[in-house]
């Protein structure tokens, strides 16, 4: 049975949007998923088959909306909080409970106040923001190399590579950082669905070798060990996943060539 048509699979797939905050982010949308599975069970044959399909499909499109979302959220939680606006934890709890959008919204107005109020808010983000991408390792835009040397030498002045006359502009700096974090955390989220989906598609009884859970056992082993490395496997399945979705080639005909 496939896992589109295992209820099993479906009822572990509709916790796991629970778990991530579905019920704040979308709450009319997720009970109208149940609602199509519901009546789906109450039907036979082809009515059966078609409302389920629906059903899968809505519930495909929540998870990738809430994906969307979710990183979004993420990446403007840790810009506020790298320029010291949640100090309340408001935006923190917005996120626990799924309400993304009133956090990116109040997480703008909140980085807006903080500029106003602080001349030398831009840099301080640009430097939390920094560490933050070292702490992860993540590679940084060649093109903020003299930026990143000024904040890492915490130096008040930059040096004369960076600007003969005037300070670099370190909004521009701490977006950029802010997107390359952006884009770890949505690999990251990534990553995560992955693996939690490859967990639903386990059998409830299977063997040693079952292949389903083989596999779901290496995919939670590498994001332990190393999400680097899975982002990496990930991006390679997904390559192979395209290549088998492309058109058989034609077979070649007879030639017609005269003798």
């Amino acid at each position: 049975m496939s896992e589109d048509a295992d209820p099993a699979a479906i009822g572990a797939r509709l916790r796991h949007l629970r778990t991530l905050g579905a019920e704040g982010f979308d709450g009319p949308g997720l009970r109208f998923v149940e609602g199509l599975l519901s009546r789906a069970e109450a039907l036979d044959g082809a009515a059966r088959a078609r409302l389920h399909a629906r059903a899968v499909d809505r519930l495909g499109n929540l998870e990738t909306r809430l994906e969307a979302a979710r990183t979004e959220a993420s990446t403007a939680l840790h810009a506020a909080r790298a320029a010291g606006a949640d100090a309340d934890g408001a935006l923190a709890a917005d996120f626990e409970a799924g309400e993304f959008s009133r956090l990116v919204r109040e997480a703008q107005s909140r980085l807006s106040r903080a500029r106003r109020e602080d001349p030398g808010a831009d840099r301080a983000r640009a430097l939390r923001l920094l560490r933050e991408a070292r702490e992860r390792g993540l590679p940084l835009p060649e093109a903020l190399a003299p930026e990143v040397a000024a904040l890492e030498a915490e130096s008040t002045p930059p040096p004369a590579s960076v600007a003969a006359s005037e300070d670099p502009d370190w909004r521009r700096t701490g977006d950029a950082l802010s997107q390359a974090l952006y884009r770890e955390a949505a690999a990251e989220a990534h990553g995560a669905v992955a693996v939690a989906r490859a967990a639903d598609g386990v059998p409830e009884v299977h063997g040693p070798y079952n292949p389903e859970a083989l596999a779901a056992q290496t995919l939670a082993t590498l994001a332990a060990l190393s999400p680097a490395y899975l982002r990496h496997v990930l991006r390679d399945l997904e390559d192979l996943g395209s290549l088998r979705r492309l058109p058989a080639p034609k077979p070649a005909g007879r030639g017609s060539s005269r003798r």
